[in-house]
């Protein structure tokens, strides 16, 4: 018979213990003594002590702890699919080579703070294992590894404190004659913290100012250094359901990429496609922006020396020799960024940061002079990122209509950079957006009454004002497309028709206009361009649904997806929200979607 025995206590006033000795066999009920100020669990030839500012740990064992999003992952693990957890086992080294060595070195001794940065923030897990056969540590440790590495380093229950789930799939991975005595460590006010955390973030998935300075307020009074503040406020925030599949599906994009050492112009593309999806979505762009530094930072770009690669090089050299960077040369390297970025090469990143760090003696006046002028540079970059957020924005956003104050910053913007080289700002924010397949209907109309209206309102032909008015008119029209969309597609659900038909065209004329009635912006019957473009998108979705789909689905017909949606006038993602709904209508696997819109 299976026995669990438990034990919990506090071993100082930041950590609890949660103690487990597990299996079938009768001895294992003394497992723990209380020495003094200390707790000490043990089996034969394994030892775990707890001292209010230590723990030691000997023998065979290790520690197991749920990886944080965001953490540092060592290469084996960062393109191992499925792996979650960090494990490592007394005795284990890895070489430079990434090759798994033993030592005669099987004890571990360590404070809880280095416990808590080291692991995950909140629950880290100890663990020794009595009936495993072997001659020596190493044999066990080799067995245990053997028997449990994979399972262990794909568990979630670490990460969820699951510790009867995490005890029960141990030992089904053991002989039945094994006792597992399991250790789990809790920093309080780390999870005080966490929990708060999700608190403000879950329900609406931001925090408002005050929200965030109750926060701060809350983390200096539990004592909690930024980095741990900054690793869980990044895990909580992936955890939400609404933004962990976006990030997933990302990291399994880059994952290929490090696989493969490069970034093919499909890639590109998928890429370009996830991240306006999580755009559309409200996805904090930290989220994928991490997954960047993890995966693609150390990649070899396809073309050894781009252009824009030795462009910066040179511009670099000349700050070096002391000369000044005129508009020209700020221009080609705001150019170079933009397109450095555009390719994911980390290069001209990497080169910034070296030559910031070259100049480094305060005393060297020149030295000096080329700091101002780099960080008045940089600054340029930091303003070229805050402005491609707010364009892409509102461009990409359903129903997003800006504040009036942001139509000013980007006037001030376009005026700054219009003073470096009167065709740059066009260049560096709408050139390349016109080029962008995921953009909608609506969201092309705003694109280009925002060019326009930003050239018009600097000479002097339109107010700030009227150009927001515009863009308000935009957004109006197209929040009523959707409800009218939505409406019409109910209708047909509840009246079995043929919607080619007049008279059915008729009667959903007149059944939208009593069902949205006047209580619209417009405050008028359904424009009749409005209603056709209706009736042109269901009649769509209908051809879609039932003609092409299955075609692309069984016989594997990309070009007949890319045949469609060039010429249907649908929407990028209006078609794959169609995909998705087919996908659940028909339990087709989330693998079968995945590869139809990723073009796998």
């Amino acid at each position: 018979m299976k026995t669990e025995l438990r034990l919990h206590g506090q071993i100082n006033q930041q950590v609890e213990y949660y103690a487990t000795a597990a299996g079938c066999r009768v001895p294992h009920h003394h497992f723990y003594a209380m020495e003094d100020d200390a707790v000490r669990f043990f089996s034969p030839g394994n030892e775990l002590i707890l001292t209010p500012e230590i723990l030691i740990q000997r023998g065979a064992g290790g520690t197991l702890s749920g990886y944080m999003y965001g953490d540092e992952l060592p290469p084996a693990d960062l393109i191992r699919q499925g792996v979650v957890n960090r494990l490592t086992l007394l005795g284990a080294t890895v070489d430079p080579d990434g090759q798994l060595q033993w030592s005669d070195h099987h004890q571990a001794v360590s404070d809880y703070s280095q416990v808590f940065i080291q692991g995950h923030p909140v629950h880290n897990y100890f663990f020794f294992i009595h009936g495993l056969t072997g001659d020596s540590i190493q044999e066990l440790q080799e067995t245990l590894l053997r028997r449990l590495g994979k399972t262990l380093k794909r568990l979630p229950e670490p990460a969820q404190a699951d510790d009867s789930r995490l005890v029960t799939n141990i030992l089904s991975q053991l002989p039945p004659d094994c006792t597992l005595y399991l250790l789990r460590l809790t920093h309080t006010r780390n999870r005080h913290f966490q929990q708060e955390l999700r608190n403000l973030y879950y329900p609406h998935r931001n925090m408002a100012d005050i929200r965030l300075k109750a926060l701060d307020e809350l983390a200096t009074q539990l004592d909690i250094p930024p980095l741990q503040q900054e690793r869980i406020r990044l895990d909580v925030i992936y955890r939400h359901r609404s933004n962990y599949r976006i990030a997933d599906s990302y990291r399994k994009l880059l994952l290929t990429c490090a696989t493969q050492g490069k970034i093919t112009a499909a890639q590109q593309q998928q890429i370009s496609r996830i991240t306006t999806k999580a755009l559309r979505q409200q996805v904090p762009e930290i989220l994928l922006l991490t997954l960047d530094r993890n995966y693609l930072a150390g990649l070899e770009p396809s073309t050894p020396e781009a252009e824009y690669i030795t462009t910066t090089r040179n511009l670099l050299e000349r700050l070096t020799t002391g000369q000044p960077l005129d508009n020209g040369a700020i221009t080609e390297l705001l150019l170079a960024r933009q397109q450095a970025h555009k390719h994911h090469d980390y290069r001209f990143d990497k080169m910034i940061e070296e030559f910031k760090n070259h100049l480094t003696d305060p005393q060297d006046s020149s030295s000096n002079t080329v700091r101002q002028q780099l960080n008045n540079i940089c600054r340029l970059f930091e303003t070229h990122d805050t402005t491609t957020i707010a364009i892409n924005r509102i461009v990409f956003l359903d129903n997003h209509l800006p504040a009036e104050t942001i139509i000013h910053q980007l006037l001030t913007r376009c005026q700054e950079f219009g003073r470096i080289n009167p065709g740059l700002f066009e260049r560096l924010f709408f050139t390349d957006l016109h080029k962008s397949c995921f953009i909608g209907n609506f969201g092309r109309r705003k694109l280009t009454h925002l060019k326009q209206g930003l050239s018009a309102v600097t000479a002097g032909h339109l107010r700030a004002h009227e150009l927001y008015e515009e863009l308000h008119y935009i957004t109006g029209e197209e929040q009523h497309f959707r409800n009218t969309l939505t409406a019409a597609r109910d209708w047909l659900k509840t009246n079995s028709t043929n919607i080619l038909n007049q008279q059915s065209q008729d009667d959903l004329y007149e059944a939208l206009n009593q069902e949205l009635g006047t209580g619209n912006m417009f405050n008028m019957r359904l424009n009749r361009q409005l209603f056709e473009k209706i009736l042109h998108d269901l009649h769509m979705e209908h051809v879609y649904v039932h003609e092409f789909l299955p075609e692309i689905i069984h016989n594997g017909k990309q070009a007949l997806r890319e045949d469609f949606f060039s010429n249907s006038g649908l929407d990028y993602f209006h078609i794959e929200e169609i995909e998705a709904v087919y996908a659940r209508d028909n339990a087709l696997d989330a693998e079968t979607l995945q590869r139809l819109q990723c073009n796998l």
